[in-house]
């Protein structure tokens, strides 16, 4: 068959070769060892021996297989002398001969192949060594050569694009030949990409997957690979046994492993997306040198991968075949349990640390743990402990938040609400009510009616300070400014002696007052909150605050000003890598340079906010950023594509949420001056008034003036009523 995707190794396995006398390849099984070593010696010059020694039973005299490998292929060897050792034959017939040898399928009997090629290369200068192993031979001169796991396309990518990986190459390429009316088209490109991702990439996979589309088509085969094992299960009937299923390629290697070894292997399954060696340590239950010695020997066997990022990681397909044998051991629920335990405390000891200076280095720890965390909450939800899976959610509301992940903090919020039959108990209403705050501000249902008010009374029932400051932030988020006693009633309760709650009742306030129309009360609590966040070096905080005043500046028609406020914000928000946040920064921007006549500049910039929004699934900003580009249509004259942008942005805007609600107000005026544009006055006249009363219902009297009141006032003497 054609040989797909890997010209890069070729070339490095010719480069090998040409320093060095013994190389090599090591990976997984089913990673195309052989078929490399093949290619790669068929390109030399010269003689080349090939002897398999995957039929050979552990602790067979290697030596001989070799004697009559080579004797097989060179028929000049058969006339060395026959008696004496098989290791004195072959020292005697390749002592000046200039001859690659290829040993493929060495894992199984390592340790005498090592003993053998180290005494061959040691008396016969002329020789080389190419070997194929799932671990290395360990002998002084070895080059190791890892074969990895295909290029795989990322998720989303076109067709033609996705035709450029490796992976999906070889799966067309097989495919093509069991359906020649094979195409690589929109759908089916999403559903190959799943395929070989899900396989890791790993070639004898993809092949054996590829084979299925005799009688599945490629959404079906993607849709089935939860069951690997079983959907697998037939390879070419040519084929040696351990490569006919991919069952067999796995059992292959599980074979080989020592007891301490298949004890971790099967363990490390609790642990999603890799992990650290402290994870490994604390969650996998076996002694500290042991779990070293065990994990290092799965390294070299090519059953875990050693990232360079300090991680290890298990291809997906060993994983699911370790897994059940975690379930055989009845080990499941007492390593989830180790696990959640384990990311529990790293969400304690991270809470804190991502109000300070050193966020950026806390993220990037609980960004590595995310299919961890995600699967700690889930894994406590479905057994029943809701206590855990709520304390998680509360812990990490920051992070997710911070960086624009809002819709899976959504997510795992809902299941663990569900996992929290009725009313929690009182020490846990406080990591109730994030939940429930997560869930709203993502548009999910609750298991409430009123999910805002419940937080809310959460809050104001407190005896002191939230032991979550993030309670505060998602909370004025989705309710808005509070009504003065309740106001009152809450700046009671501020944190003390904190800087970072400091800078974020400073921000509070100003919003109060942004909202009430006191603008210059606003800006001084805007500074003086901006100087605080400065101070703790927390970006979030700066974000926001240097994004409202960037508004107030354009209020007052200082646009350079604003304009230098947005583009920090901006810095900010991309060092902390949240795409939503990015989002809203840009829209901001554009409104600057549409202020100041740069229509294009501010077309431009709502344009990628609509792209990073998208990508981050921030409807909110999604919304924001559609409204502006409707705002450039209406004043350029385009009343048709005008309504159309007003129109998706009123479709994005998320219902039960303060801010969503001022949109809504903002684009029922950009419909008004639109259908006054067309002179249709009593539409006009509905729709502004439609935009007063929704903020003046929806909060408390004095806070519906704020920008929407004035939008309207300016509308409203255009309409003449």
């Amino acid at each position: 068959s054609t040989f797909v995707g890997r010209s890069d190794d070729l070339a490095r396995v010719d480069k090998l070769l040409g320093e060095s006398r013994l190389v090599t390849l090591t990976g997984p099984g089913g990673a195309g060892k052989t078929r490399l070593a093949v290619e790669a010696a068929g390109r030399l010059d010269g003689d080349v021996a090939f002897v398999e020694l995957a039929p050979l039973a552990p602790g067979a005299d290697v030596a001989h297989a070799v004697v009559s490998g080579l004797g097989l292929r060179e028929s000049a060897l058969l006339s060395v002398d026959r008696r004496g050792e098989p290791v004195d034959r072959l020292v005697a017939a390749l002592a000046d001969r200039p001859l690659l040898l290829v040993l493929d399928n060495c894992e199984h009997v390592v340790a005498p192949t090592a003993a053998l090629v180290d005494r061959l290369l040691r008396a016969c200068p002329r020789l080389r060594v190419l070997a194929t192993s799932r671990e290395g031979l360990g002998i002084t001169g070895e080059t190791l050569c890892p074969v990895l796991p295909l290029a795989l396309p990322p998720p989303g990518v076109a067709p033609a694009e996705a035709a450029e990986y490796p992976a999906v190459r070889l799966f067309v390429d097989r495919a093509a030949a069991v359906r020649p009316d094979f195409v690589l088209d929109g759908p089916t490109a999403d559903a190959v990409g799943r395929v070989c991702r899900a396989l890791d990439g790993l070639p004898l996979a993809i092949e054996l997957a590829a084979a299925r589309l005799r009688s599945l088509t490629p959404a079906e085969l993607a849709a089935r690979l939860d069951d690997r094992f079983a959907l697998l299960s037939r390879g070419s009937r040519a084929a040696v046994a351990r490569h006919r299923t991919l069952r067999a390629v796995v059992e292959w290697s599980w074979d080989l492993l020592a007891d301490e070894e298949r004890t971790l292997a099967r363990r490390l399954t609790v642990f999603r997306g890799g992990a650290t060696l402290p994870a490994v340590e604390a969650v996998c239950g076996l002694p500290r040198p042991a779990a070293l010695d065990a994990l290092a020997g799965l390294v070299e066997k090519s059953l875990v991968d050693a990232l360079p990022s300090g991680r290890y990681r298990m291809l997906e397909t060993v994983r699911a075949f370790a897994a059940e044998r975690l379930a055989e051991a009845g080990e499941a629920a007492g390593l989830g349990a180790a696990h959640a335990a384990y990311f529990l405390e790293l969400a304690r000891r991270a809470e804190p640390c991502l109000r300070r200076g050193d966020q950026l280095a806390w993220l990037g720890r609980l960004d590595a743990e995310r299919d961890n965390i995600t699967a700690a909450v889930r894994r406590c939800a479905a057994a029943g402990r809701a206590a855990e899976a709520l304390r998680l959610v509360a812990l990490l509301s920051g992070f997710w938040w911070l960086r624009g992940l809002r819709g899976e903090g959504a997510a795992v919020a809902a299941e663990a609400l569900r996992a929290q039959a009725g009313p929690p108990p009182p020490e846990l209403a406080e990591e109730y009510a994030l939940c429930l705050l997560n869930a709203v501000l993502d548009g999910s249902p609750g298991p409430v009616a009123d999910p805002v008010g419940v937080a809310g009374a959460v809050l104001s029932g407190l005896p002191g300070p939230t032991r979550y400051p993030f309670l505060n932030v998602l909370y004025a988020m989705a309710a808005g400014p509070p009504p003065a006693d309740v106001l009152t009633l809450l700046q009671r309760k501020q944190v003390t002696g904190d800087p970072w709650m400091q800078a974020l009742s400073w921000y509070g306030n100003g919003a109060i007052s942004l909202y009430a129309g006191r603008w210059g009360a606003a800006e001084a609590d805007f500074v003086a909150a901006l100087a605080g966040f400065r101070a703790v070096g927390e970006r979030w905080g700066l974000t926001m605050t240097l994004t409202e005043l960037a508004q107030l500046a354009y209020w007052r028609g200082d646009w350079a000003a604003g304009g230098a406020f947005a583009d920090e914000a901006l810095e900010t928000a991309t060092e902390l890598g949240s795409a939503a946040d990015q989002a809203t920064v840009i829209s901001k921007r554009a409104e600057g340079r549409a202020g100041a006549g740069d229509l294009a500049g501010a077309e431009d910039d709502y344009r990628r906010a609509t792209g990073l929004a998208r990508s981050a699934g921030a409807p909110e900003a999604l919304a924001e950023a559609e409204y502006g580009l409707g705002e450039l249509a209406r004043r350029r004259g385009d009343l048709a594509a005008a309504q159309q942008w007003y129109a998706q942005a009123q479709a994005h805007c998320p219902a039960g949420w303060f801010s969503a609600e001022q949109y809504r107000s903002f684009i029922l005026v950009g419909q008004a001056r639109v259908e006054l544009a067309r002179g249709d006055v009593p539409a006009a006249r509905d729709r502004l008034r439609q935009a007063y009363r929704r903020p003046a219902a929806a909060h408390s009297p004095e806070y519906s003036g704020y920008a929407v009141a004035a939008a309207v006032a300016e509308a409203l003497a255009d309409v003449a009523l």
